[in-house]
């Protein structure tokens, strides 16, 4: 048993070469400077002044894509800040309403309204040096170069609703270019003159576009007086007073058919055409009244904007007899 022991320890002994002394640790790494361990690519360099402001003159040297949508979101974004914000609102409703009923031009837009209006949406701040030309008077004279008051009065001047609606794109970016212009001079509170052309051409889109505004066409080479234009207009009211009952006679007759006449649709109440309207998913003013109501489903009945069922005729008048009642 002793030897077994002796054996044992000295086998517990006899262990391979091995320093018994604890192996020294190496050092740790010291730790790196902040500045050292943040490697350019996962903190790229900000912008410089001289990048951002070449992205200004970028932003606002963008034309916007002309359309009611387009024109209308931009109005509350990047042309926030416009006076007569309000008068190309309205004008842009004008334009939908008259897009949706089918209230286009009749003829090709007049020739130096055309090559005004490729002018002016190429209008470049740098291809001139005359102060007057920057700024608050960026664009003023090139757009005054052209009697738009007097020609674009016509709706057929204009050619198109998307040519009403270029204008308003290119008028609102010159307006941009000349605020940011004058943006530069801090104390400035004034808006770039354009502001004027863009109020004065919103007023002519409306009322070029608007519906029922027809001038009467022929016209009388003498001077009408006021006892000429009283007896005219009591003749006018006599002869519809005697129409009338024959034509109500055939819209019944009509209607009784399956057909939906104009006739039929004149005799509507306002909520009856805001009704079959919003059938037909087009889009009007809040503020119209009856009568532009009326002319709105007139014609977009006569462009074929919207059809009109005898079912759909009756609906309309049950409905709105539902909410009254």
């Amino acid at each position: 048993l002793s030897q077994l022991k002796t054996r044992h320890v000295g086998a517990s002994l006899k262990l391979p070469n091995r320093s018994t002394t604890p192996m020294a640790k190496e050092p740790a790494p010291s730790p790196q400077p902040l500045a050292q361990s943040t490697s350019t690519a996962e903190a790229p360099a900000g912008p410089s002044l001289l990048a951002l402001s070449a992205l200004r003159k970028a932003d606002a040297s963008r034309l916007e894509v002309p359309t009611v949508a387009a024109l209308r979101l931009a109005l509350s974004s990047r042309f926030a800040a416009l006076t007569p914000r309000a008068d190309v609102e309205q004008a842009l409703e004008v334009l939908e309403t008259s897009c949706g009923c089918g209230n286009e031009p009749r003829a090709a837009a007049d020739k130096m309204f055309d090559v005004w209006l490729s002018g002016i949406q190429d209008l470049a701040p740098d291809h001139t040096d005359d102060e007057d030309e920057l700024g608050q008077g960026f664009g003023h004279r090139e757009i005054g170069r052209f009697d738009y008051r007097t020609t674009l009065k016509r709706i057929n001047a204009w050619g198109s609703i998307k040519n009403a609606l270029r204008l308003l794109s290119a008028l609102l970016r010159i307006w941009a270019i000349g605020m940011s212009q004058l943006s530069k001079d801090t104390t400035s509170e004034v808006q770039p003159l354009v502001h004027n052309h863009i109020k004065q051409v919103a007023e002519l889109i409306k009322s070029a576009f608007a519906l029922g505004n027809e001038a009467p066409t022929g016209s009388s080479s003498t001077p009408s007086t006021s006892n000429n234009q009283q007896a005219s207009a009591s003749n006018s009211q006599q002869a519809e007073a005697d129409a009338a009952p024959k034509r109500q006679i055939r819209v019944k007759k009509n209607l009784n058919k399956g057909i939906v006449t104009a006739d039929a649709l004149k005799k509507l109440t306002k909520k009856a055409a805001c009704e079959l309207l919003s059938q037909g998913d087009i889009h009007f003013s809040s503020r119209a009244n009856k009568q532009d109501v009326i002319n709105i489903l007139l014609k977009a009945f006569e462009n074929n904007k919207i059809t009109i069922t005898t079912a759909q005729f009756y609906a309309a008048m049950n409905k709105v007899d539902a909410d009254d009642n």
